[in-house]
């Protein structure tokens, strides 16, 4: 991405923040979900510019960031006993919308369907949940490529059908739905991707709901929505009926909780960040062909394991037999990345990554896979480290992995400790948080 491209974007978020304080938006909150989807950071570095340019006074910025309610809280503990669903990670990019999106999605089905009618949902549990709970009136059906999520949804609901699928690279089922539910990771070849597998689980002059980033999201977002919408039609026969503006809004996941308050920013509205929402129809039978995707780095970290609910996954390695220090070696400041984009470049450091956003490097990554398996199956570390080099540890090598288990048993209690304090609607700082956000 040009610098000419970042100057320009950074001038058209300025010329928003300004139009908003000019009309009177004081505080930070307000400002943020007044604004189309501008990231909390870039708001920020908005009001330093503005206040450089002696646009808006030192005062005035510092009231925007700092005179506003906390609200963040809206994940509370389930008191129904329950298990909780796993939590996210951002290696799945998993964004989970909050109530207030749940419902429209869901009213908006019922609209565009009859009583027998599928609707099939792409990457969307928490409409799934919902839908059960409240005996949805229609016949329904999952994709989604995390087996936890999948095997979760199947403990807890007796209605609708669940498939444990990756669209990129898996059959997708025998499924013809009336409406389709997809909201694909915000990036290019993700949502031509996504809106394939939902034309082709979609009924002839069947209804697709797509969730998309709005236009103050990153640079050249507005023409490439422009690109996938047209190649949506030209591709897979899909017509775009509506486009309603910053209308679903996400609930803040945990791992973006700690990417913004790891860059300072704290006490944010929990439903600050909303998707636009495409309404397609397929107007015509197509029968298009798989995107190729560009490939993920992402997909690279298939080693995981959970421990006490923090998800921890580890960059794939091949194991030659051979020692390798399995300790983790921080590469960022406070180990958390401040960043949840994939375009960050930090990303390509990391081979260790948890559900709180925490990265680090590891020279012996299956070794620490070996350790962290251990941990989880509640089992000796040391023993089971040897067995996979089939030979007894020196003094030396005891001493590696006994700093990199009490490497893992440290995070695992921090994260735990964040996540209890975070869905009780505590900040880190413990100040109570309003519950009724």
């Amino acid at each position: 991405m040009g610098n000419t491209s970042i100057q320009s974007f950074n001038k058209l978020i300025d010329g928003w923040v300004l139009d908003r304080l000019r009309d009177g938006t004081g505080r930070f909150d307000h400002l943020l979900i007044s604004l189309p989807g501008v990231y909390p950071s870039e708001v920020l570095n908005s009001l330093d510019r503005l206040v450089d340019a002696d646009e808006i006074p030192q005062l005035l910025a510092s009231a925007a960031r700092s005179r506003f309610t906390p609200t963040l809280g809206a994940h509370q503990p389930t008191n129904d006993g329950r298990p909780e669903i796993p939590i996210e990670h951002p290696l799945d990019y998993d964004w989970r919308f909050s109530s207030t999106a749940i419902g429209r999605l869901l009213d908006l089905s019922l609209k565009v369907t009859n009583p027998d009618d599928c609707v099939v949902m792409l990457g969307v549990p928490s409409v799934f949940i919902t839908a059960c709970e409240k005996s949805f009136p229609r016949p329904i059906a999952i994709l989604d490529a995390n087996p936890r999520v999948t095997t979760y949804l199947a403990e807890i609901c007796s209605f609708g059908s669940i498939y444990n699928r990756n669209v990129s690279k898996d059959d997708l089922p025998e499924l013809l739905g009336s409406a389709v539910i997809v909201d694909p990771p915000w990036y290019r070849d993700y949502m031509r991707l996504f809106l394939w597998a939902a034309t082709s689980m979609s009924k002839q002059e069947g209804y697709i709901l797509l969730s998309a980033p709005p236009i103050g999201t990153r640079p050249n977002v507005a023409a490439e929505l422009d690109e996938i919408v047209l190649w949506a039609k030209r591709q897979l026969g899909l017509t775009v009926l509506e486009k309603r503006q910053k209308h679903l809004p996400y609930q803040t996941p945990f791992f973006e909780h700690n990417a913004l308050q790891a860059a300072g920013i704290r006490n944010l509205p929990n439903e600050w960040r909303c998707a636009d929402l495409f309404i397609f129809q397929r107007s015509r039978e197509v029968c298009p062909t798989r995107p190729q995707g560009q490939g993920s780095p992402e997909e690279e970290f298939s080693v995981e394991e959970t421990i006490e609910g923090v998800r921890i996954r580890v960059r794939k390695q091949d194991s030659s037999g051979e020692w390798q220090d399995p300790s983790l070696v921080s590469i960022v400041d406070e180990d958390i990345l401040q960043s949840v984009s994939r375009r960050d470049k930090r990303r390509r450091l990391a081979d260790v990554w948890t559900s709180g956003n925490r990265i680090f490097a590891c020279k012996g990554k299956a070794l620490l896979a070996c350790i962290l398996h251990a941990l989880a199956s509640e089992r000796v570390p040391e023993q089971d480290v040897a067995a996979l080099l089939h030979r007894e540890l020196k003094a030396s090598e005891l001493g590696m992995v006994a700093n990199a288990t009490n490497q893992l048993r440290h995070i695992v209690s921090i994260e735990r400790s964040e996540v209890l304090a975070y869905r009780a609607g505590v900040n880190r700082n413990g100040s109570a948080i309003p519950a009724d956000c």
